[in-house]
């Protein structure tokens, strides 16, 4: 049985470019403790891993923002992820 218990601290910052433009960047630090069993037994190793992150987000319109992220895992080699936002105020 595989069990992962992860903790993690993400400090971020953000500036506003304009009033329709923002960036944002930080760091995302995880201890993940892995664990194993095997005969009965509980063996496994705790690793970290570090991912450095970056947002940009444009104000289409009073009520519509697109927000666009990135975060690249540093550490380890298990990629990067994408992610793409739409934001309507109702």
């Amino acid at each position: 049985m595989f069990q992962c218990i992860p903790l993690g601290l993400q400090p971020l910052l953000g500036f506003t470019i304009n009033n329709k433009v923002t960036v944002s960047g930080g760091a995302l630090f995880s201890v993940i403790a892995d664990k194993d069993k095997v005969a009965d037994d509980n063996s496994g190793m705790r690793t970290s891993q570090t991912d450095l992150g970056f947002g940009l987000g444009y104000a289409v319109s009073k009520d519509v923002t697109l927000h666009f992220n990135i975060l690249a895992d540093i550490s380890r080699d298990t990629g990067a992820q994408t992610g793409f936002n739409l934001i309507y105020k109702m």
